[in-house]
């Protein structure tokens, strides 16, 4: 229901994942959805049901659309927290991370650590962001994605 209200319920018939929903008359299998719903509702599974207490996400804006991204990273937060779960998540998007940084800020989300991690000549470097500064940078269009 975080991605789209019209879902009621969700459940597992012979190793098949079933989606109840208002657009359908009868449940249907999660393989029909879109490839960015099926995305977040994999990652919104892996933080309710993780034993390891971390998780990881490797270029997580790939299949989203710009519009979920915003209920994305409130899910992933809101669960990270209920859960006590750290994430880990790549990515080269630019609007990903400043969605990170206004719903960080929203949410009194201060435990945000942003690294680039980048090579120059023969050497790799990384350098760690705290959400203050990931304000900053944002705001004054300095690049992070090297």
């Amino acid at each position: 229901q975080i991605f789209d209200e019209n879902i009621k319920d969700v459940e597992e018939i012979n190793g098949e994942i079933l989606i109840k929903s208002l657009d359908f008359n009868q449940k249907v299998p999660l393989k029909i959805f879109g490839y960015g719903f099926i995305k977040f509702f994999n990652y919104i599974c892996a933080l309710v049901s993780n034993e390891a207490n971390y998780i990881l996400i490797d270029e997580i804006e790939n299949g989203l659309h710009y519009k979920t991204t915003k209920k994305l990273i409130e899910s992933l937060i809101e669960l990270s927290r209920k859960n006590n779960i750290q994430m880990f998540i790549s990515t080269h998007s630019l609007e990903f991370l400043s969605s990170v940084e206004k719903v960080a800020n929203e949410k009194e989300f201060k435990d945000l650590g942003v690294f680039n991690i980048y090579r120059y000549k023969e050497n790799v470097y990384c350098k760690h962001y705290q959400s203050e500064q990931l304000k900053d940078l944002l705001n004054n269009g300095i690049e992070l994605r090297r």
